[in-house]
C-alpha cells in the first residue's frame, strides 16, 4: 500500500547509503496480465510526475473539434458505422483466408528508412537478405511513420492507433498512464487460436517502459535486463552502451519460439542501428563501421534468425515474417518525404504461395497504424479489431482518411496530393503541395483555402477522436 520504498543507492564496504523513493508503476508491472498489473499503479506518482505538470503547463494541447463534430466525422473517414456507442471504433476484420498462417514475426528496425534498405553501396545492397525477402513477398515502401521516435512507432505499430501523448503532456514515452488503456494488440487479436504472443527489446535505456507497455498488450516481454541474465558471462562482450546487440537479441528470441511447438506471435524491436552506429566488436564489417556498416550487421542478424527457423520449425511453412523500421535516420537525398518514410515487407512461404494476390510492390501510400489491421486480415477466420488502421490490402475510399505522420519539427497531415501542417498547441495551419515524392514547402493555403479547412478537420477528427478514446479507455473491449 506503501507508494514509495527504501532503495539502496551507493555502497562502500561497510556503509551502504540509503535513500526513500517514489515507486514507479511501470517498473512494478511484471505480470504477462493486464487486469494484475493495472493492480500495482501508482496513483500518487501519476499524479505529481505527470498529470500536475501536464495540467500547471498547459503541454496538452487544447481540443479545438466538439466530440459530437469529431467523432462522427472520424467514423466516416475511417468507413466505421457512425454513433457514439461504448467502443465507437469497434469493428470486424475479416481475413483473406487460405494463407494458412499459423505463426507471426514482426521485427521492427531501429532507425530503418525505405531509402536504407533500397540503398546500394559500390559493394552491393546495404541490406540484401531483406532485400530477398521482398522478391518473395509484398513490399509497401511508402508506409510513413506515425512519430518520430522509437516509443512513438512502437505504440502505433502495436496498436493501430496514432501516438498523441494523450496522457503525459507531450512526453514522447510509454508511460505508465498510457499503459492502463486496453488496446487491440496482435496477442489480442490472435486470442484463443492456439498462440503464445512474446516480445522482445534489446534497448538498455528505459526498458521498462518497453516491458510494461508489451506486457499490458498480451505479451511475454523481455528487456534489457532479463536479456543480460540469460546472457550470463556472454552479456559483457554481446551487450553494449546501447543495449543487447542484434545478433543475440534474435538470437535469444529465436531460442524461445524453436524451444516450444505451438503456435507464436513474436514482436522484436532491435536497437544496435541507432546513432552512433558501430557494428559490435568482432562482427564482420563488409560495409566499414558506419551506418551502412551497421545495417549490414542488422541484416546479417535477421538472416541468421530466419535461417534458425527455418532449420529449426516444423511449421516454418506457415510463417509469416513481417520486417518494418520504427522511423528514419540516414536519408540520402534532400527531399522531406524522405525522412517520413519506412519499408514494410510481408514475407515468408504463405506470402510466397500467394504472390499472385497482390502487387509484389504496391506504390500505395499508408501509415504505420495500418500494419496491424494489415497482418489480421492475412490471418483466416475474422477478428474484433478497433483502431485508426485500415488494411493495406483493401482498396481505399478516396474520401477516407489521410495519413498523420510527424518528424522532429513537424505534424503531418497527407491527403489528395497536399500535406497539411498543422500546429497543435497555436492550432496555426500550413497548406503544401505534394508531387510524387516532393514536399515544396511553399504555402499554398490562400490558393486552396477550401482544402485547408477541410484537411485540418479530418486531421483533428482523427486526432482529437483517438485521445479521446485513449483517455476514456473506450478502445477495446476487455474480456469478461
Amino acid at each position: 500500500l506503501l507508494m514509495g520504498h527504501w532503495t539502496t543507492v551507493k555502497r562502500v564496504f561497510p556503509h551502504a547509503s540509503v535513500e526513500f523513493v517514489w515507486i514507479s508503476s511501470r517498473h512494478q508491472m511484471a505480470f504477462n496480465d493486464y487486469v494484475l498489473n493495472q493492480a500495482v499503479v501508482n496513483p500518487v506518482w501519476d499524479l505529481v510526475h505527470e498529470y500536475l505538470p501536464a495540467a500547471i503547463t498547459g503541454s496538452r494541447p487544447p481540443y479545438r473539434l466538439a466530440a459530437r463534430e469529431a467523432l462522427p466525422l472520424a467514423q466516416r473517414l475511417l468507413g466505421v458505422p457512425e454513433g457514439d456507442r461504448p467502443y465507437p471504433l469497434l469493428r470486424t476484420v475479416r481475413g483473406v483466408g487460405g494463407l494458412g498462417i499459423r505463426n507471426v514475426v514482426m521485427i521492427q528496425v531501429e532507425g530503418l528508412g525505405t531509402t536504407m534498405l533500397e540503398h546500394d553501396e559500390p559493394q552491393g545492397p546495404v541490406m540484401p537478405y531483406v532485400r530477398s525477402l521482398i522478391a518473395e513477398g509484398v513490399y509497401f515502401p511508402r508506409v510513413y511513420q506515425s512519430f518520430f521516435s522509437t516509443d512513438g512507432a512502437v505504440f502505433a505499430t502495436s496498436t493501430g492507433l496514432h501516438w498523441t501523448n494523450a496522457f503525459s503532456g507531450g512526453s514522447p514515452r510509454l508511460t505508465e498512464s498510457v499503459l492502463g488503456a486496453y488496446f487491440a494488440s496482435l496477442p489480442r487479436l490472435t486470442d484463443g487460436h492456439h498462440r503464445r504472443s512474446y516480445a522482445f527489446s534489446g534497448f538498455r535505456h528505459r526498458t521498462a517502459d518497453f516491458v510494461s507497455f508489451a506486457r499490458n498488450l498480451g505479451y511475454r516481454a523481455t528487456g534489457f535486463e532479463a536479456l543480460a541474465g540469460r546472457l550470463g558471462p556472454r552479456a559483457a562482450a554481446e551487450a553494449g552502451p546501447l543495449g543487447v546487440h542484434d545478433g543475440p537479441l534474435l538470437r535469444e528470441a529465436a531460442a524461445t519460439v524453436t524451444g516450444t511447438a505451438d503456435g507464436f506471435v513474436l514482436y522484436v524491436m532491435t536497437a544496435t542501428s541507432h546513432s552512433p552506429w558501430a557494428v559490435p566488436d568482432g562482427a564482420p564489417m563488409p560495409l566499414g563501421n558506419g551506418p551502412v556498416g551497421t545495417f549490414r550487421y542488422v541484416d546479417d542478424s535477421i538472416r541468421a534468425f530466419v535461417e534458425r527457423l527455418r532449420a529449426q520449425r516444423a511449421d516454418f511453412d506457415q510463417t509469416l515474417i513481417v520486417v518494418t523500421g520504427d522511423h528514419t535516420s540516414i536519408p540520402f537525398g534532400t527531399q522531406r518525404i524522405e525522412r517520413l518514410r519506412v519499408p514494410l515487407v510481408l514475407a515468408g512461404p504463405p506470402m510466397t504461395r500467394a504472390r499472385g494476390r497482390w502487387p509484389a510492390r504496391s506504390e500505395a501510400e499508408v501509415s504505420q497504424v495500418d500494419i496491424l489491421p494489415t497482418i489480421a486480415t492475412l490471418l483466416d477466420g475474422t477478428r474484433p479489431y478497433a483502431g485508426m488502421g485500415r488494411s493495406m490490402l483493401e482498396p481505399r475510399d478516396p474520401d477516407g482518411a489521410g495519413i498523420i505522420t510527424s518528424d522532429r519539427t513537424d505534424t503531418f497531415y497527407f491527403k489528395d496530393g497536399f500535406a497539411l501542417r498543422y500546429d497543435l498547441q497555436s492550432g496555426d495551419a500550413d497548406l503544401f503541395a505534394v508531387h510524387g515524392d516532393e514536399l515544396r514547402a511553399i504555402d499554398v493555403s490562400a490558393q486552396h483555402p477550401e482544402v485547408s479547412r477541410r484537411l485540418t478537420r479530418e486531421f483533428l477528427a482523427l486526432y482529437e477522436t483517438t485521445d479521446r478514446l485513449m483517455r476514456e479507455n473506450r478502445v477495446f473491449p476487455r474480456p469478461r
